[in-house]
């Protein structure tokens, strides 16, 4: 069986998925056989840094037989944290005191030792510094008093070679190591800035496609009429369509006669330039009805916005509003849109502090369609959406930190 468990020393939040076998003098015989006020001693493994292997000490949260089965029941609930006091702390800490007391001990007294033996081993260093200096004025003065005459114009010798200080050598050691941290730092940024240029232009892209594959029927309208009702190939609407098939230069008008214009162009010549504007106007009609399946497999929410008929049969079939909501969301913008989006648009201090910018905010046209769809869905199951609606900020942040865990 497995745990989701909270070590009481992490001050981040973060939930860890542990063995029931690793904890001490803990064997359940079914899924609630734990006490959430209780503190438990797990001993956790860590393969990338060893040194953090040890016992530690953990709150069990939720528990199940599979790991599958627990990463399914924190998606659907949402988890409680009970609080715990300090006597329940206490009573887990006091096994380990005494052997947290000679650790201390002993590490106290090894720090002495090497601050002694570093104290004795500077002083040597300064004094073979001092002996080989006055070593070397010793020599230049005795070759001095042999000299008979010294030479014109020759410079003495006795002076010492040109030596870096240690502390000028440290603040250029730390100089250059500053540098090097702000500019990995940059590079970081530039490379996460590129990333999401190259994220932002593929969303361009299939948007451009969705909404050229919804113009078809629109351009094939337009053709129709141009040419008295005869059938013209259109262009596939896969991707953008060439500037010659869109619109004509204006010194070659169209090859229809004004009688035989259709009724939509209103007994004139539209060009180009005015026939797309007439395709944006009617636009709108290209969209099949509200909450159906559209002819292309998907199915459509609302204002042009669609997800898969998979999607949206899950959608329906849920019994709970909150979930209703994530998977709208999920729908809409996909998982790896949510992970760059947040409710506010800001930035929290910490992260901004480190120089992360800020992420996107979700765009509120399709907050509404989230909204409608729930409606919908409450309209079809004659459920109350009341606190659901008042929530519905909370419930979508969730959804964004559950899409970044992942």
């Amino acid at each position: 069986m497995y745990a989701l468990a909270r070590f009481l020393k992490d001050n981040d939040g973060r939930f860890h998925t542990v063995s029931c076998c690793d904890i001490q003098n803990f064997k359940p015989k079914h899924e609630r056989d734990f006490n959430s006020k209780k503190v438990y001693t797990c001993f956790w493994l860590d393969k990338k840094d060893p040194s953090n292997t040890g016992n530690y000490s953990i709150q069990i949260l939720l528990m199940a037989r599979t790991e599958a089965e627990l990463k399914r029941q924190r998606e659907t609930t949402r988890v409680k944290i009970p609080r715990l006091y300090e006597s329940e702390k206490e009573s887990e800490e006091d096994d380990d005191l005494g052997t947290q007391r000679a650790k201390d001990k002993q590490e106290s007294k090894k720090k002495k030792s090497n601050q002694v033996t570093a104290k004795k081993q500077q002083f040597d260093n300064i004094l073979s510094q001092h002996l080989s200096h006055s070593r070397r004025e010793n020599t230049a003065a005795g070759a001095h008093m042999y000299e008979a005459r010294p030479p014109t114009g020759s410079e003495s010798s006795d002076s010492d070679e040109e030596v870096i200080p240690a502390s000028q050598a440290k603040l250029q050691v730390s100089i250059a190591s500053r540098d090097s941290k702000y500019w990995q730092k940059k590079y970081e940024l530039s490379h996460q800035e590129v990333r999401l240029l190259r994220e932002r232009v593929d969303y361009l892209e299939r948007t451009v496609d969705s909404r050229l594959f919804a113009l078809q029927p629109v351009l094939e309208k337009i053709v129709q009429e141009h040419q008295g009702g005869k059938d013209a190939p259109v262009a596939s609407c896969s991707r953008p369509l060439p500037a010659s098939q869109v619109r004509q230069p204006p010194s070659q008008p169209p090859n229809v006669p004004e009688q035989q214009a259709g009724p939509g162009i209103q007994d004139r010549q539209v060009p180009g330039g005015e026939a797309l504007q007439a395709e944006g106007d009617l636009q709108g009609d290209a969209h099949p009805a509200d909450f159906t399946a559209s002819r292309d497999g998907r199915f459509h929410l609302r204002k042009g916005h669609y997800m898969t008929e998979e999607g949206a049969t899950k959608l329906f079939k849920n019994s709970k509003p909150t979930i209703v909501i994530k998977e709208a969301a999920q729908g809409i913008w996909g998982n790896h849109a949510l992970m760059q989006r947040t409710v506010s648009g800001t930035c929290g201090p910490t992260k901004r502090h480190l120089g992360e910018p800020p992420r996107k905010q979700l765009t509120p046209e399709k907050v509404s369609v989230v909204v409608d769809t729930l409606k919908h869905w409450a309209q079809l199951n004659k459920i109350d959406i009341t606190e659901a609606m008042k929530n519905l900020n909370s419930t979508l942040s969730q959804k964004i930190q559950d899409t970044r865990r992942k």
